[in-house]
């Protein structure tokens, strides 16, 4: 499903098909004003869709939208919302991958193989193992000449549910913090809380990390390289 030409191409790859009818007319008015290059208007159309259909199809193209209109730090904001819903779509992340070749600031996430797979998905697949494990017992329990055939599926069940059990405890630790993307062209992360505090280092529009911690209109980032440090609230949106 890649539909980009270059580095240029930015295209609403997700259909509108499952939204009402009157979200589906806005959706496909905001595909067009897109398709006309009014991107400015295509981006306030998506967004108007966002806050009450907050689907993967409108956060992956309200992202398109805002990185064709300049505002990279915002559709980087979009895309990982995306993410979250879609999270092994090819365009989406073709597209993120695009984006961060665009920015001042690359830092590698740690984790990101994980986040190939959304929590739910393995919330169901732990659900489901472990249902199958207890139909399996319940079955050797009620007939007690299937038990050697049984003890096996039990095993292999069991081995599955300890991996799920892993997994999701990465996927807790790697996203029990929020995420916040810098907006701002540059704002400096401060050793404190406050403008009164030194400047640690600068971070540009698209840099992303992790919210370990707030303070009034601060908060504290911690980044994938290893460094934290306070910035100013109205600079960052959070994911």
């Amino acid at each position: 499903m890649r539909n980009i030409l270059a580095t240029t191409f930015l295209v609403t790859a997700f259909c509108a098909a499952g939204l009402a009818d009157s979200k589906a007319s806005l959706f496909e008015e905001a595909g067009a004003k897109y398709h006309a290059g009014e991107f400015k208007k295509a981006e306030a159309l998506y967004e108007e869709l966002s806050e009450t259909r907050p689907t993967a199809a409108v956060h992956y193209n309200l992202g398109n939208a805002s990185f064709r209109a300049g505002h990279k730090g915002r559709a980087l904001v979009h895309y990982r919302r995306a993410q979250r819903l879609a999270p092994r779509d090819r365009d989406l992340l073709w597209n993120v991958g695009i984006l961060k070749g665009t920015l001042v600031d690359r830092f590698e996430r740690r984790g990101e193989a994980v986040e190939l797979v959304a929590m739910n998905e393995l919330v169901w697949a732990f659900t489901a193992g472990s249902a199958a494990l207890a139909g399996v017992c319940l079955l050797a329990f009620l007939f007690p000449p299937l038990r050697p055939g049984t003890r096996p599926v039990a095993a292999l069940l069991m081995l599955c549910l300890l991996g799920l059990s892993a997994l999701l405890a990465f996927k807790w630790t790697n996203e029990k913090d929020p995420r916040a993307v810098v907006l701002d062209r540059e704002v400096f992360a401060r050793y404190g809380p406050s403008d009164r505090e030194s400047k640690a280092f600068a971070l540009h529009e698209g840099a992303e990390g992790r919210v370990l911690d707030r303070s009034r209109d601060w908060i504290y980032l911690g980044l994938a390289d290893g460094k934290t440090g306070w910035v100013p609230e109205t600079a960052c949106e959070i994911v």
